[in-house]
């Protein structure tokens, strides 16, 4: 049995919040998810912690909104800190406070990656080909001749959607 089943929401909440100030932010102490925002579980659902703080101090929140944070903290749960608004005004938001990537600098960014700079295998030569050069041509000239799709697959031992894919791409590099 959960040792926390007896526990409201308010009461979780809050033995994961430090006891701070007013105007700083409340980093939650409770489980965190990747991208930094706490969660909690409560009558087996899980709350993202900052609504579930929200819920708590402010009331329920609308279908369709978003609880923001004027802080910019994901771990934040301070009820001060969170406001309700639309996933445009979160998006408003967030380029207003120049955190949106965006033009030349970000592009930039990508191409200077090194997941980028990395040359895969194309064709037959990549571990997962299915079909040989060769084949993929055929595939192509049936394609272009009317053939029933998934009946190709067939013949060559794959989906009709990857017959699709191979005319798509196919399609690509001709424009």
């Amino acid at each position: 049995m959960n040792k926390d089943a007896h526990l409201t929401l308010a009461q979780l909440v809050a033995r994961n919040t430090p006891a701070l100030p007013k105007d700083v932010c409340w980093p939650w102490n409770g489980t965190m998810l990747s991208n930094g925002y706490g969660v909690v579980k409560h009558k087996r659902k899980p709350y993202k912690a900052h609504r579930a703080s929200f819920i708590i101090n402010k009331g329920e929140i609308p279908a369709g909104m978003y609880v923001c944070h004027s802080c910019d903290n994901p771990s934040c749960v301070n009820p001060n800190h969170l406001w309700l608004g639309t996933p445009k005004d979160n998006m408003h938001d967030k380029v207003a406070k120049d955190r949106q990537s965006k033009g030349s600098f970000h592009s930039e960014s990508v191409k200077k990656s090194d997941l980028f700079k990395i040359n895969f295998p194309k064709g037959e030569r990549h571990g997962h080909a299915k079909v040989t050069d060769a084949q993929r041509h055929e595939i192509i000239d049936r394609v272009n001749s009317g053939d029933v799709q998934r009946l190709i697959g067939l013949d060559y031992g794959i989906t009709q959607s990857a017959v699709s894919a191979i005319w798509r791409n196919h399609q690509k590099g001709m424009k």
